[in-house]
């Protein structure tokens, strides 16, 4: 990855699992990256709501790669009476929050609405900071630049592991889950699932940003 990025090349990774249940947003992604998205909204054309979990849970199973659990701080981009965009917060400390996740319907580019979004979050919270983890398998992290936010340092790669053709958190398979369940105290947690018949599998790390207000 970091390659490439020396040879001005941009590597995208994408995951069997992300291709064989989630090709149309693999694809929908594919586009944007290339400037083919087939629908463009201006962000002022569009209304801020506050969505609720159900809401937001139903549109980033349909638009987003990325798998997370709802935050409940969530605001949407409403243009025609349909969501259009989202962008989710968590609270971490008193005034610090980290934005989860900012996504797009479905080949559908929002000019501004990450702005716009952002503006409405920072107006009626005032954050003191605002943290985000951008995937370096699928963004370079542009749209935070040029939205005032700082990078500020790179996280390493980390893992899941594949059952079946889908990647699984590493959370439930942790030594001692591992040894509640009677495996061998003894062994390392990566030696109890390969012999398990389970291997992991890497992402490429984040890079991490930050606004500080």
């Amino acid at each position: 990855t970091y390659y490439c990025k020396e040879q001005g090349i941009r590597l995208i990774h994408i995951f069997e699992d992300e291709w064989l249940y989630k090709r149309d947003i693999v694809k929908s992604n594919i586009r944007y990256l290339l400037h083919k998205n087939i629908n463009r909204i201006y962000g002022r054309k569009c209304i801020i709501k506050v969505l609720n979990k159900d809401d937001t849970k139903c549109f980033l199973d349909k638009n987003s790669i990325k798998e997370i659990s709802v935050p409940s701080i969530n605001y949407g981009l409403i243009y025609d009476g349909e969501i259009v965009s989202i962008m989710s917060f968590k609270n971490i400390r008193n005034k610090e929050y980290e934005l989860m996740v900012f996504c797009n319907l479905l080949n559908t580019t929002i000019t501004g609405g990450f702005a716009k979004l952002l503006k409405s979050f920072i107006s009626d919270f005032n954050p003191s900071c605002i943290v985000s983890y951008v995937d370096k398998r699928w963004d370079n992290g542009e749209l935070f630049d040029d939205n005032g936010f700082k990078h500020i340092r790179d996280k390493n790669p980390d893992y899941s592991y594949i059952i079946g053709h889908k990647r699984e958190t590493k959370t439930k398979y942790r030594k001692k889950n591992l040894i509640d369940q009677g495996f061998d105290a003894n062994k390392t947690e990566n030696e109890i699932m390969l012999e398990r018949g389970i291997p992991r599998i890497y992402d490429c790390g984040t890079m991490v940003f930050e606004m500080r207000l």
